[in-house]
Parts: C-alpha cells; structure tokens; sequence
C-alpha cells in the first residue's frame, strides 16, 4: 500500500519564508528552461526523422533588396563590358528563364534508333473508286523507348600454336594474349565494370547482384564478386596515386568525410565505426577521392594532405586543424552551408505557427550571400573577387554586428546560442572567401560527392574486411572523378581495366586519367 508524505508546513517566519519563495522561484524557472530545451530537441529530432529534408523556411526576410539589384547590374556590366548598359542595365526581374515545356521531354537525339516500317496490305493499295494503285504520298513517325536487358555472353581467346614441321628443335610457340585485369579468373573488363558501376553508383548489395546473374544465366556467388572487387580496386591504385599527386598540386580542395563500418578491423569490435574522408578538387580538372581511415583522428588528413599549401575548405571539425601542423600549413576555409544550418535547425525546431524570429534574421544575411552568388555565376575569378569586396563584404560586416549584440543575450546551450557562437568561432575562415574568386561559399560539392556512398551504405550496411573498405575507397573515387568530368562510368572503366594490365610506364598510366582524351 503506497503511503503519502505531508508536505512540511511553511515558516512562520517573513524572511525565512521569502528566501523559500525566491528559492522555489529560481528552482521552476530553472525547471523551465530545461524543459525548453528538451522541447526544442524533441521538436528538431522529431522533424529530422519526419519532416522533409529540403531546408525551407516560411518567413523569408529580405533585408538586402536593393543591395540586390545593384549586385545583379554590376554582375551584368562587369560579364558583358562590351554591352551599352551605360547607367540604365536591364531590371534583374526582366530576364525571365524559359518555360519548362509541359509533357513528355523528347527522346535523345544520341540514341541509337531500330527504324521499323509498318505498310497496307497490297489489297488496300488499290483505289476503291478507279481500281488503280495508291501512290505514295508521305509518312508518320512515332517513336517508343525501347530496352534490352542485360545479357551474358562468353568471350573465347584462341590462342594459336606453332610448331616447325621439318624438325622438333624449334619447340612449339604460342601466340600470347595480352595481360588481362585478374589474371586466371573468367571475369572480363565489361564484367568489372559492370560490377563496380552496380555497386558503387547504383549501390546494390552482392547478394541483390547474385540473384540478378542467376536469373541471367550463370549463378556467380557472392563471395566470387567480393574477391574480384577488391583485387579490381587494388588494380587501380596506380592510376590513384596519379590522381592524388594530381589533387595536392590544385590550389583548393574541399574535405569531408562521413562513418563506415568495417567488421573484421584488427583489435577492434565489429561494432566500432569507422570512417570514409573525402577530398575534392575544387580548381582545374575534378579529382574526387575517398580515403578510409579506422579514426576519425585528425593525423589522418594530415598525413593524406602532406604536401598541401593551399586553401581547404571544411566544416567546423577539429580534426582538420591538424592539417595546420604541418609544414605547408594550408589556409582553412568555412563552409557557409554549415552555419546556415545551425540557424535552420532553431526554425525547424520551432513550434507550428510560430511567428518569425532571430533565426530568420541569421538566415536573412546568410541567403543573401548565396543569392549574391548565383548572380555571379558567369564572372571570372577575379571579377567575382571584386564583385565579393564591394557587395558581400558590407553584409558580412552586419550580420557580425548583429551576431556580436546577440551573443550576451543568448543562453550558451540553446540552438540559437549555439549557432551564434559557431559562425563567431570560425569568423576568420567564414570571410576568407571574399579574397579569392575561386573559393565556393559552402561544401556542397563534397556533400554531393560523399551523398553516393551515404545512399550506397545503406543498402550494402558495412565492408567485411579492411582491405574491402580501402578496394571500395578506390572504387568511389575512380567512378566519381569519371563522373565529375562527365565520363559514362562504364565506358572509362571498362576501357581503364583493359588497359591499365597492359601499361609498362608513367606516361601509358597517365593517358588514363579521366581528363585526358581518348589516343
């Protein structure tokens, strides 16, 4: 049986009983702010398991309309200074992009066409009337999508065999074939690259590919195509350490990186996550690579980086600091996309029909950044350098004031305090983009880059062993360095593992690098 406890009686005494209700008071508003803080987590987990993942928020503030379209005039004048805008440039509504045509798009013109000719019989050839032949007098054309289902097929290497048929000292000679991708297995260049392409851009599971070859035909076990994965990406880690140079020589590269688990990692619990980096070229030709790594400790960009003097640009990680530690001690580089993210995450933890508010202020400056960043698309450089120091430097400079008078009146644990304290943390390397045109706002391009294998993960969930991560690690990079210099992923690496056995130098390794033409 429960039993109650009576409260005790309240002092009799005014100061003792003050003291008690202030206590009491300090305690409930104490109570309160906690419980706005579950509340606002609660709402930002339930949106993130629930809600849509496109960041969009209703109120949006335009603080910076006419700073806008002066940006917009000066972006016209400074790409097309032949053009007589003189002072009156067209307005930035006036250009309108075209109308998306409604219904089916057009088939591609680049596909290869089966014409087929449909006739009247002969019997209605012949005039109802005069009994004479119809002429010919034009044609209608309709076209259908068509597909065939892959096939397999069997390559036969003949190799023929010599022998002199006046003596036997001259022994029997046989015609050699050229070095195949997997010495003594039955796997062809066209099947690599089918399995590769399957698995890392399609993302399918060795188990979905096995019933896919028994249903065509032979049943190739699972087991088969994990051993020919990782002997492929172990094949091409020349053409990799080419790539790699390439990369450290480019003045700008984009870094991220995101989890992996790997089962058999000596010394470690299958459970224990791993990680997958990804660097971007973010000048000349695309280079994008992955590198797997058992930590997310910071030595390991550092020692992929060694060499690196340039820009890097990153989200807010500590890891990357250590990259400083080195002796070229690249510049790092904010990502804006990042501490817009932080303010959006208040907006969608705020309660249903909320008015609008401080965050939407912070996301007011920061859309402005973009904005002002997509009119300058076709500028040069240098021109977008100039064009960030006379438009974008003035909004960084108020949206600094006004994170600076928010910061004291803002709880440090709170989303919004949070967020202000991360854009102020990185201040430095959020603002160097304004002295070089080259640098992108965010790391978009690497999210993009790493969002393959995020898709790809949950479908095939870990790698068995290390060196299966660092084969799949050379897979992804290959296939997205292709894809990044709009190669079909295929085509190059069927051609990249017919050639790659048969290269005896740098240069015929070279000649496979995804930028440079076919010989």
């Amino acid at each position: 049986m429960m039993t109650w406890t009576l409260p005790e009686p309240l002092p009799t005494d005014t100061e003792v009983l003050h003291a008690l209700v202030a206590s009491q008071r300090d305690h409930i508003a104490e109570l309160e702010q906690r419980l706005a803080w579950f509340s606002e987590q609660y709402r930002l987990a339930q949106h993130r398991r629930f809600a849509a993942r496109r960041e969009h928020c209703p109120h949006q503030l335009d603080l910076f309309a006419d700073l806008l379209d002066e940006a917009h005039q000066a972006a016209l004048a400074a790409s097309h200074p032949d053009q007589p805008w003189g002072n009156d440039p067209p307005e930035r509504g006036a250009a309108k992009p075209q109308r998306r045509r409604s219904g089916r798009p057009p088939l591609p013109p680049n596909l290869p066409r089966e014409p087929i000719t449909h006739d009247l019989a002969d019997e209605d050839k012949i005039c109802p009337c005069c009994g004479k032949p119809k002429q010919r007098i034009g044609e209608t054309r309709s076209e259908q999508l068509d597909i065939e289902p892959p096939r397999l097929k069997v390559i036969e290497h003949i190799q023929l065999k010599y022998a002199c048929a006046e003596c036997d000292e001259g022994g029997v000679v046989t015609a050699s074939k050229p070095p195949q991708a997997l010495p003594k297995s039955n796997a062809s260049p066209g099947l690599l690259a089918y399995l590769v392409v399957a698995k890392v851009m399609d993302g399918l599971p060795l188990y979905r590919q096995e019933r896919i070859f028994d249903r065509l035909g032979y049943p190739l076990a699972r087991s088969t195509q994990a051993s020919w994965l990782i002997k492929a990406g172990q094949l091409i880690q020349p053409l990799l350490n080419l790539l790699h140079d390439a990369l450290l020589t480019r003045d700008i590269i984009l870094a991220d990186e995101t989890t992996f688990q790997v089962l058999k990692e000596p010394g470690r619990a299958p459970q224990t996550t791993s990680f997958l980096w990804c660097y971007r070229s973010g000048c000349g030709p695309p280079v994008v690579l992955f590198d797997y790594s058992e930590t997310r400790a910071g030595r390991n960009p550092q020692a992929y980086l060694e060499g690196f003097s340039g820009y890097l640009l990153t989200d807010g990680y500590v890891g990357y600091d250590s990259v400083r530690t080195a002796l070229s001690q690249p510049l790092l580089v904010g990502c804006w996309f990042h501490v817009r993210q932080h303010f959006h995450d208040i907006v969608k933890a705020r309660p249903a029909g909320a008015e609008p508010g401080l965050a939407d202020e912070a996301l007011a400056y920061i859309n402005t950044l973009f904005r002002l960043e997509r009119q300058w698309r076709t500028c040069s450089a240098e021109q977008r350098r100039q064009l960030r120091q006379q438009f974008s430097a003035p909004v960084l400079a108020q949206f600094k004031t006004w994170l600076e008078r928010h910061l004291t009146a803002t709880a440090p644990k709170t989303l919004l305090g949070k967020a202000i304290r991360y854009a102020l943390r990185f201040w430095t390397r959020l603002t160097r983009f304004l002295d070089e045109g080259r640098l992108p706002l965010s790391n978009n391009e690497t999210e993009q880059a790493i969002k393959l294998f995020v898709m790809g993960r949950k479908a095939f969930l870990f790698a068995d062993s290390p060196a299966g991560a660092k084969a799949l690690a050379n897979l992804y990079s290959l296939v997205q360095t292709a894809r990044a210099n709009a190669l079909e992923p295929w085509a190059y690496l069927k051609r990249v593992f017919t050639e790659l056995p048969q290269a005896e130098t740098v240069e015929q390794i070279e000649a496979l690098l995804p930028w440079n033409p076919v010989t």
